[in-house]
């Protein structure tokens, strides 16, 4: 997720983002402008993630694990509530088919927000 802005902007950006707790999001499909595609059936949660700054973004801090029902993960979204809430953003990622109950596993550093100024 990249755009490029002013260094004050990037800042206001980061420093939003950093001061909230935010929650790592599955979508089987592209989510939009609204977070569609977001899988709901159990055991699948929403995760808490942490994010540190680095240079002009940010990254996750630490992994992030996830409990799946049988799904593609195709997307990760941010979001700003663990139930509902806001839908902030997202990625798409490689594909990974999973069964019911398979773990799927973000890296620690694997989700990486930048806000360019150049």
């Amino acid at each position: 997720m990249t755009t490029t802005v002013s260094p004050a902007t990037r800042d206001i950006v980061l420093r939003s983002l950093l001061g909230h707790r935010l929650y790592l999001a599955c979508h089987g499909g592209p989510p939009g402008g609204s977070g569609a595609h977001e899988y709901s059936a159990a055991p699948y949660q929403r995760q808490p993630v942490s994010f540190v700054q680095r240079g002009e973004g940010m990254a996750n801090t630490s992994e992030v694990r996830f409990i799946m029902p049988d799904a593609a993960v195709r997307w990760l979204g941010l979001w700003d509530a663990q139930n509902g809430g806001r839908f902030i953003m997202a990625a798409d990622t490689q594909q990974r088919t999973l069964a019911l109950g398979d773990t799927y596993v973000v890296p620690a550093g694997a989700v990486r927000i930048a806000v360019r100024t150049d």
